[in-house]
């Protein structure tokens, strides 16, 4: 049971006793923010809250669709979750939430859906997981997208003064409901503001100024009530720009942005950590993932080694399988995207079945459970990395080189690109998966393991194409222990002594150059 408060120190995240903690879990993307690709939607019509609801009610009616959004919100996320998170290694969630659930039409708060979050925060603390308070939808839109329930795309937070009051006046309400409750870790005021010009939507970076001041004002009114918790504060342009961190906001807040994809690189984080040092404080990777089990162990590694907090995102969602959890897809769903995407009306009888379905699938007991991904995240074994997941201070190049792709950059190890360019699997896809590292002779590279068992196997993936035939490996572990392996075919399986706190694993290329894909601890 969480008892203690959490907050900075420098560049760290401390409990009441001065104990680092470095954040890690889940964002609960869906529950109470819906988002349409979530639900195997795409298109307008069903892309954000408010269009979302409009559409169920189209189908069934505005008493049947009121009686499916309370169901819908006490099934999707109960203490099964938490218990099952908490389980798997993560100390804390990111829950996101729509300020127009707090709110009545007029702007007033509406305490009817506040049990949703009390709940929440009491299964959280019972289960020793932080909550982090997420605005991820503020009245009348911080991004100017679908992500933040606006009407029109169009920040209308910054533009208009009664949805700025409102954002004000609930975050204080919430402060003040909250103010004694170690299990919340803090509040993050808003979710990506103001995202960047498109082709089709007009440019408002001219309001990072009222950014700026507009997480001056609620922290300042926030700190009326509550002077324990943490603030998080977002850059803007999908929290991927640090532009707007120009004074010291508070003594007690850390800074928060997202990553998708990228290649997972210190180079990636570098704008982010020049902020975090200058400021003095601690650095929040508060969403990332959408991508493959490699990428994900490359991404945590690289939190770790940087000491960032780090949340992936999001933990569960409809007929995908890199979220934690998946939810199964009712069968005939597709008479429910023909009418989303097409505009071909299902039979009432068919939308009750697929929304009662939708109902029972979404709930833990009928979730499928995707550890591989966790594992990936948490770097437990099974587990693998893309061989460019190498240590940053142990290796060894012969040569000064860099890539095309400036992958690794600085490193002087070969990185070897996608041999063509083929077509993306998913929107974030960096084709991680193909990318090699090539070493050659005398060159080498390390690997580091957190809880490895006794005679534990590392299995290594080699690409024969790009390696001389005649070339040997040699695995040296924890500096001690030596295996060369000769006669090297696509997959090189090793036996690891497991006998060390950290088993650092150094791979040296011998008598030629060898191309390594991933390394697996199996």
């Amino acid at each position: 049971m969480i008892q203690s408060f959490l907050h900075t120190h420098g560049r760290q995240i401390v409990d009441e006793s001065n104990q680092p903690i470095l954040m890690k879990g889940w964002g609960i993307g869906n529950w109470l923010l819906q988002e349409g690709y979530m639900w195997g939607m795409h298109g307008q019509k069903f892309d954000r809250p408010r269009r979302i609801e409009r559409t169920i009610e189209e189908l069934v009616g505005h008493e049947s669709a009121a009686h499916f959004w309370q169901e819908f919100r006490n099934q999707y996320m109960n203490e099964d979750d938490i218990n099952y998170i908490q389980a798997q290694g993560y100390n804390s969630i990111r829950l996101p939430f729509n300020a127009a659930l707090f709110l009545t039409e007029s702007g007033e708060i509406d305490e009817t859906n506040f049990y949703l979050i009390d709940r929440f925060i009491e299964w959280a603390k019972k289960h020793d997981l932080y909550v982090w308070l997420d605005m991820h939808g503020a009245p009348g839109g911080q991004t100017g997208a679908n992500i933040d329930d606006s009407t029109d795309d169009i920040p209308n937070l910054f533009m208009v003064q009664s949805y700025w009051q409102q954002a004000i006046k609930l975050w204080r309400f919430i402060a003040e409901r909250y103010h004694d409750e170690p299990a919340v870790a803090g509040y993050d005021l808003l979710n990506e503001p103001i995202r960047p010009e498109t082709a089709a939507l007009q440019n408002f970076d001219y309001l990072l100024p009222k950014l700026s001041q507009f997480y001056t004002e609620t922290i300042a009114a926030i700190r009326e009530v509550d002077q324990k918790h943490m603030f998080s504060l977002e850059g803007y342009h999908w929290a991927s720009d640090p532009s707007v961190f120009v004074k010291q906001y508070d003594d007690n807040f850390v800074i928060h942005f997202h990553r998708y994809g990228v290649l997972p690189t210190n180079e990636t984080f570098e704008d982010f950590l020049k902020v975090s040092e200058q400021f003095n404080v601690p650095l929040w990777l508060g969403e990332t993932g959408e991508n493959i089990n490699t990428w994900f162990s490359g991404m945590s590694k690289l939190c770790e080694e940087y000491e960032v907090s780090y949340h992936f995102w999001p933990y569960k969602k409809l007929g995908k399988n890199n979220g934690s959890l998946t939810i199964k897809t009712p069968d005939n769903w597709d008479a429910l995207t023909d009418y989303v995407e097409k505009g071909i009306k299902p039979g009432r009888n068919t939308v009750d079945e697929l929304l009662d379905q939708y109902l029972e699938n979404c709930q833990f007991k009928n979730c499928q459970q995707n550890q591989d991904v966790d594992h990936h995240i948490l770097r437990k074994a099974p587990f693998s990395y893309s061989a460019t997941a190498f240590d940053d201070q142990d290796y060894h190049a012969t040569t000064i080189r860099n890539n095309f792709k400036r992958f690794r950059q600085g490193t002087n190890i070969e990185i070897l690109a996608p041999k063509e360019q083929k077509p993306s699997h998913f929107s974030f896809d960096v084709y991680l998966d193909e990318y090699r590292v090539r070493l050659n002779d005398q060159e080498y590279v390390t690997y580091s393991f957190e809880d490895v068992s006794q005679n534990e196997k590392l299995i290594l993936t080699i690409d024969i194409e790009d390696t001389q035939k005649d070339a040997r490996l040699e695995i040296i572990e924890n500096h001690q222990l030596t295996q060369v392996i000769s006669g090297l075919t696509s997959t090189v399986e090793v036996t690891l002594n497991g006998s060390f706190e950290t088993d650092r694993v150094q791979i040296k290329a011998l008598d030629g150059y060898v191309a390594l894909q991933t390394i697996t601890l199996a």
